[in-house]
């Protein structure tokens, strides 16, 4: 619903809106639920702020002409709110515009990368559940957390097995991608989750839940988990920490999908969209 003056303006003139739907509309409205049981000290959303978007939203999908989602989950919170728009519905997956200047993932034994800062929707309480899974089994895995986060987060006991390295600059982001065994993102709700492209493009490994929006395949470029399960997520993390032909080979299929990831490929994604 950003920019509602001015789709207001431009369809007073006749022209077709294309809005682009970055994240599942419902979002806010999941993580207000979502908060009321998370054991962490948050306080993110408002119940305020949450009912005011949710009008936007239903202004913004009636003046659109076109609504691009760039994932299937995108699309579902579309026809939950608005299902009356359902037919406007584009799926357009974005690309990615890192360039890793020809260096590819070189894996650092059990080095399981996480960025992320809205700690309620990126999962953050599941995956330090499933980093004390891990540490009572002796995983050798160690989960990484990137990203500037308050004190009393990173100082709870909840996230005791989490390791806190900080927010990383691009370049920073870059090396992790390059030398992390995995990258994991148990998101509640994404729209296109661009972490998870730009590890996928690193040839990094990915394990993410459906919620995260990425188009990525189970057990091609990693794996697929429940959302909200620790146990699901430590499984699958051990997983490729233990077997490396098969952790090898997702690394391989991510790298075989730079190509769906460029801007050429997405550009054609968009036309083909609009002019459908």
């Amino acid at each position: 619903h950003e920019d509602l003056d001015f789709l207001r303006f431009a369809k007073t003139k006749g022209l077709k809106l294309a809005v682009d739907v970055f994240i599942n509309p419902a979002t806010d409205r999941m993580m207000i639920r979502e908060e009321s049981s998370f054991p962490l000290p948050a306080n993110l959303y408002s119940q305020a702020a949450v009912q005011k978007q949710l009008e936007l939203w239903g202004e913004t999908a009636a003046l659109a002409d076109l609504l691009l989602c760039p994932s299937e989950w995108v699309a579902e919170g579309v026809k939950e709110l608005t299902p009356q728009h359902a037919n406007k519905i584009r799926l357009v997956p974005y690309g990615c515009s890192i360039n890793y200047g020809g260096r590819s993932n070189q894996p650092q034994l059990g080095k399981i990368l996480f960025a992320g800062q809205d700690v309620v929707r990126k999962g953050l309480e599941h995956l330090a559940l499933a980093a004390t899974l891990l540490r009572k089994q002796e995983s050798k895995a160690v989960v990484q957390v990137a990203g500037s986060l308050p004190a009393n987060i990173t100082n709870h006991p909840l996230c005791k097995d989490l390791e806190f390295i900080g927010r990383l600059n691009s370049d920073e982001m870059k090396a992790a991608f390059l030398c992390a065994d995995a990258f994991v993102l148990p998101s509640l709700s994404e729209g296109f989750a661009g972490v998870v492209a730009e590890a996928t493009m690193a040839g990094c490994p990915v394990i993410v839940t459906r919620e995260a929006g990425s188009p990525i395949v189970h057990e091609r470029e990693g794996l697929i988990v429940p959302s909200r399960d620790p146990e699901a997520l430590a499984s699958a993390i051990k997983r490729l920490v233990s077997d490396r032909t098969f952790r090898n080979a997702c690394s391989r299929h991510c790298l075989e999908q730079t190509t769906f990831y460029s801007e050429a490929s997405w550009s054609q994604r968009l036309i083909q969209a609009l002019l459908t």
